[in-house]
């Protein structure tokens, strides 16, 4: 299990991910240079007419992807600056394994809706510039929101309710069955390949 560092911090704490270890020499620097892209990203969204916050990811010292705010634009209430730089990288790309280990620039904190998205991303680091305690004056429920999900489910805000679980399960072990299936035939291939490379070839006989 990895170790990384929380913001520029001495603090360590335990990361789920593979993350390579971070070098602090410059890394303000970086930080702040991208972060100052990204606000001015976010002025420019507020100047078409969308809303105030961008986000911008970066690997290996390039941009990745980027995007702001477009709930209105696209008329979706997940089109978070997130949500929509995470769909820029991976559009570009056509695989999700380049946001693994990169960094995600927001202008502000990320809601734990886009939050759950850079865990399911694999992003090794998020830096911001707003907190939610910060945004809180700006009508966001950020906070709000961060605060109902630590309630036992039934006291908060939205009501969940469970049925069927049992019948729940079948879509769950029909996916997991076939994938052990595929995992199985794609290790026989790998096996069969491997053994025909050490079959030695025939010599021609004169």
């Amino acid at each position: 299990m990895s170790i990384v560092f929380n913001s520029y911090s001495a603090t360590p704490y335990k990361s789920i991910f593979p993350l390579k270890p971070i070098s602090f020499k410059g890394q303000k620097e970086d930080d702040e240079f991208y972060m100052k892209k990204t606000i001015q990203l976010a002025e420019s969204a507020v100047d078409n007419g969308q809303g105030p916050i961008a986000s911008i990811i970066v690997k290996d010292g390039k941009i990745i992807g980027q995007g702001f705010n477009e709930i209105r634009k696209r008329k979706n209430p997940t089109a978070h600056a997130e949500m929509v730089a995470i769909e820029d990288a991976c559009n570009k790309a056509s695989s999700m394994k380049p946001l693994q280990g990169a960094t995600i620039y927001t202008n502000c904190q990320p809601c734990p809706m886009c939050l759950g998205a850079l865990y399911w991303s694999k992003i090794g680091r998020i830096v911001y510039a707003n907190s939610c305690d910060d945004t809180e004056n700006y009508g966001f429920d950020d906070k709000k929101m961060f605060a109902d999900f630590k309630k036992p489910e039934q006291w908060r805000e939205i009501k969940s309710v469970q049925v069927l679980r049992e019948e729940g399960f079948n879509p769950l072990n029909k996916w997991q069955a076939e994938s052990s299936s595929q995992a199985a035939k794609r290790l026989r291939q790998i096996q069969a390949a491997n053994s025909n490379s050490f079959i030695p070839k025939e010599k021609n006989v004169a």
